[in-house]
């Protein structure tokens, strides 16, 4: 008898210990671009959408933000600190809008999406 109830109490440290581990477990961080949708027709300025797993905000409030940017060139980038941005400056026609999940310091998560979009110039 006395051994069914060490096991029992090694079995129930087991679960209640993976249990507190489990739940100590942060979610992968991701994120989404939910506005444009790939292959949109956009017209400068246009708003863009994301949908993050870490709320983002300033670097000097220690949230994460975004860098996106379009091309290849990840260094002309723009910084973004919300879930939506007006995009007023982007090269016209077929471009992929890349987006970065970043650290407070710039750095980068690793976490990054993209979406193919066709871009057009300002409407006259």
């Amino acid at each position: 008898m006395d051994s069914m109830r060490k096991l029992a109490s090694v079995v129930t440290l087991a679960l209640v210990t993976g249990l507190a581990t489990a739940c100590d477990e942060e979610p992968p961080m991701s994120v989404a671009v939910t506005s444009p949708v790939s292959g949109e027709v956009v017209t400068v300025p246009f708003e863009a959408r994301f949908e993050a797993t870490v709320p983002l905000g300033t670097s000097e409030a220690g949230l994460h933000h975004l860098h996106v940017w379009f091309g290849d060139d990840p260094n002309a980038y723009q910084v973004v600190e919300a879930d939506a941005v007006e995009i007023t400056i982007a090269p016209v026609g077929e471009h992929t809008m890349y987006v970065s999940l970043r650290n407070p310091d710039h750095s980068s998560t690793g976490v990054e999406t993209s979406v193919p979009i066709v871009i057009t110039g300002p409407a006259e």
